[in-house]
């Protein structure tokens, strides 16, 4: 019994130590959270030139990751951030929107899904990056076939996710929380006299 017993766990510990590796190959990993550090990706934009969220470090990020399927579903947000950018709300420099089309998740063709991202990132000038694996939605833990919003703020760490549509009346609060990110100082900068209370730290936020 006993040794019917030890052989059975050892068949166990051998199936996780097999399974281990093909779990970290996937990128696996526990879904994205408000305060959470986002695994890196590298993915390729329009012109096939590989981006990453880290090259955006010093400046807000704002990323849609969507089905192209379900690509217009934020598309209100998308006009209120290009809106509030070109009103002056939102500093040009230090904020970036960032698209990732999860291409897997979609029946459309790889040529029709660059098309759109190429119309999408002229029209909000921002970059759009082709995910033809569902890397990212596997690596933060995103939904499948629909639109997330997330923000990540100058250091990188997500400040903000929302899947699904976001309500009308959140978006100027959305807009709010932007800004006040883009005050905040850079991990090891201090901000300016006048800024102490502009800058102070807020809240992560998950709808």
């Amino acid at each position: 019994m006993a040794h019917h017993f030890r052989g059975v766990l050892l068949a166990i510990l051998v199936q996780l130590a097999l399974a281990w590796p093909a779990a970290a190959q996937t990128g696996a990993s526990c879904p994205l959270g408000p305060g959470g550090s986002p695994i890196s990706f590298s993915l390729p934009d329009n012109d096939g030139v590989m981006r990453s969220p880290a090259q955006f470090k010093g400046r807000v990020l704002i990323v849609n990751h969507a089905d192209p399927d379900h690509r217009d579903t934020n598309e209100a947000v998308s006009e209120a951030v290009k809106q509030a950018v070109e009103s002056g709300k939102l500093a040009k420099d230090l904020v970036v929107g960032l698209g990732i089309a999860d291409c897997q998740a979609s029946w459309l063709p790889n040529t029709l899904i660059r098309a759109i991202g190429k119309f999408k990132a002229r029209k909000y000038g921002s970059a759009v990056l082709y995910d033809t694996t569902g890397e990212v939605r596997r690596c933060w833990g995103l939904p499948p076939r629909n639109s997330t919003i997330v923000v990540l703020d100058k250091n990188g760490v997500c400040r903000f996710i929302a899947s699904g549509k976001m309500d009308q009346a959140k978006i100027p609060e959305f807009i709010g929380l932007v800004a006040s990110l883009e005050r905040e100082p850079l991990a090891g900068q201090t901000s300016g006299p006048g800024d102490a209370a502009q800058s102070r730290p807020i809240e992560p936020t998950q709808y």
